[in-house]
């Protein structure tokens, strides 16, 4: 949870809503088809992922949706692996699960450096695109 408004302030957007932020981690921490992923000790994370179990929009099949996959600033300085660790793990994740793996960006942070890193470990499938109206923050 202390993680959570440090990545909203870095790749989110739209307004901050902690109760939701907790009742995604409820859904992990209960075994509700959420499942987060860690690399660190208790009180030095140095990266973390979240993945949901959800259904697809369209039909009756099940996916795993990640909803973040961030790496502290000084572990990006440390070492670069731990962006790949959390995206093989979820890889791992859908393999053993035996679901689709729903990854990507939805941000504009360092986006060349994420996609040559997801591009080294996934099959790039479209794109996403914004459009923010006028006062829309």
């Amino acid at each position: 949870m202390r993680l959570s408004p440090i990545i909203h302030e870095e790749v989110g957007y739209g307004h901050y809503n902690g109760d939701k932020v907790r009742a995604m981690m409820a859904k992990a921490l209960l075994r509700k088809g959420g499942i987060i992923g860690v690399v660190g000790n208790v009180g030095d994370l140095k990266s973390c992922i979240y993945l949901s179990l959800d259904p697809t929009w369209f039909g009756d099949d099940w996916q795993l949706v990640e909803l973040w996959n961030y790496v502290g600033e000084d572990a990006r300085r440390d070492n670069r692996a731990f962006g790949e660790q959390q995206i093989e793990f979820a890889k791992n994740c859908s393999d053993r699960i035996g679901v689709r793996l729903l990854i990507g960006i939805l941000n504009n942070v360092r986006v060349e450096a994420k996609l040559r890193l997801y591009d080294r470990h996934l099959t790039r499938a479209g794109a996403f695109y914004i459009h923010e109206p006028a006062g829309v923050t």
